[in-house]
This record gives C-alpha cells, structure tokens and sequence, in this order.
C-alpha cells in the first residue's frame, strides 16, 4: 500500500488518497558457476575457459532454488566471458526466451590470468551463435579483452574500481529507462566474476575466504542503489534480506570500515600469492618488461 495524504476540501473534511511509491531498482548479482580454472592454480593458464560440469549443475541448482519466477526480470545482463555467458544461459533461460543478454565487457575479471582474458569479439559472436545464446553483443568492442597495464581493462586497482562504476552507472541508467512507465520494482541480473564483484559492490567483507573473492561459485546477492541519479558513483548496498540469507547479522560495514576492509583484503590476496593490484609494478602476472612490448 502507498503512502496516504490528506487532502483538505473546501468543506474541511479531510479525504485520504494513496498515492504509490516509486519502485527501486534491484540488482540481482550472481558470480558464475564452476568453471575449469576453478579446479586449481594450475588451471589459471586457460584462457577464457568453460564451465565444468559440476559447474552446469550448479546453475540449474540455483535457478530452482532463487529464479523459478523470472517473470520479473527487464534485464539480464552479464560479463563477456564464456563462463559468465553460460551461466546466465542456464540460470535464466525463462527470462531470455524474451530478451537478449546484455554483455557488458567492463564487467570481465579483474586480472590477467589467461582464464580471465576474454574471447575476440568475432569469435565470441561466433560461439554464441553455434551455442544459440541469444547474447547482445553491441557494448563488446575489439581491444575488450587487452589487458595491457596501462589500458582500461589493468588489472591495477584504479581501472578495476573504474570498470566497475561503469557497469553500475549502466544498470542505473537502463533501469531508469524501464522503470519510466511503471510504479514497480525494476530487476535486473547481472552475472560476473569474483573478484570482480567486490568492486561492483565495494563491499569488502569476508573477502578473503575464497581465492580471491568472498563470493562463492554461483552464490547470488542482492543490491539496491544507495543515491538517486546525482551520485557519480552509483554506489549500491545490499539489501537486509540477502545479507541474512548468507548469514551476515547486521547492517553492512559502513564506508570507512569498507576501506579498512578493502586494504585488509589487498594484503590478503597476495597472502594467498595473487599479484598485488595496487602498484602498476606488481598487478600483472607477467614481467613489466612483457606489457612494454604490447
């Protein structure tokens, strides 16, 4: 029910209209299934690799377990790459019986690991079409998948922070666009990558527990947007609910504990003997002297 307001006639009795309030804008994030490079370290060297089939197995776990009504859904969109593509294939296939995949390229993984380099565009086409995923492709341009230093795509902090507000201040904008005719809330899917998703989020908690990321194969958290359109940024939160449908007690952290969070889990991710992102001299896997001949 809306809000109710009182209006005043000119007899003075007080009449009570409803009034709806406008709808928000939820973002509905899922990391992707199992895929081959998740096996092990020795398994980074796989360039753009698929999904296993414990990994496929997963997918239709989750959508019986968090998508069997995906009527709601005016948006599904999702990472370039093949393991983000199929999973959002498998979870959501009731939704894009009606609407293409939006790819999003700024939405890829983080580092240079061959498994986190994307497929070209031509043969990315190429292997939608033989699979017969309807996937929009328009955003992807060539030099998506270039993960040279000094490019957008670095693996270096700053540019993975700045992919990241892109993405989200594109699923504002789109949800915007969809919610212009209607009072309800706008949902949106987006499928992506571990650590990428603690960018996307800027929520740093518990970020440790896996390798490199606190998100879980196939794991799905909520968001809604903190601000209104003036926010550059477009900084998300998640929502009550699906903090504790994870088992998180509480509010999230706040900002400041977020970047005292965020600097712990820096450190830890080189702990765990992942390249440290926050210098252009240690972010990639490769010598520096490689990326100066890209």
């Amino acid at each position: 029910m809306g809000c109710p307001i009182a209006l005043i006639s000119s007899t003075f009795s007080p009449q009570i209209v409803y009034t709806k309030m406008p709808g928000k804008i939820i973002i509905h994030a899922v990391r992707h299934a199992q895929g081959y490079h998740n096996l092990g370290e020795e398994f980074f060297h796989l360039r753009d690799p698929a999904l296993t089939p414990f990994g496929q197995q997963q997918c239709i776990e989750r959508r019986k377990a968090s998508f069997q009504d995906q009527s709601k859904f005016k948006l599904i969109a999702s990472s370039p790459m093949m393991r983000t593509l199929h999973t959002t294939n498998l979870i959501f296939d009731d939704a894009i019986q009606t609407q293409d995949i939006l790819a999003i390229p700024e939405a890829q993984e983080i580092s240079d690991h061959g498994c986190d380099i994307g497929t070209d565009p031509a043969l990315l086409k190429e292997m939608t079409l033989r699979n017969e995923w309807p996937v929009d492709l328009s955003l992807v341009p060539e030099g998506w998948n270039d993960k040279n230093l000094y490019g957008p795509n670095s693996p270096v902090t700053g540019a993975c922070a700045a992919r990241a507000r892109t993405v989200r201040r594109i699923l504002r904008e789109k949800g915007i666009a969809l919610s212009q005719d209607t009072d309800e809330d706008i949902h949106i899917a987006l499928v992506a990558h571990g650590s990428f998703m603690h960018y996307f989020s800027n929520d740093w908690e518990n970020s440790t527990t896996g390798c490199g990321t606190g998100w879980k194969n196939c794991e799905t958290r909520r968001y809604v947007f903190q601000n209104g359109e003036w926010d550059e940024n477009a900084w998300l939160i998640e929502t009550g609910e699906s903090r504790l449908a994870r088992g998180m007690k509480g509010p999230a952290p706040s900002a400041e504990e977020q970047r005292r969070l965020y600097e712990k889990t820096m450190v830890g991710w080189v702990d765990q003997g992942l390249p440290d992102i926050r210098y252009l001299e240690t972010a990639s896997v490769m010598p520096m002297q490689e990326h100066s001949r890209l």
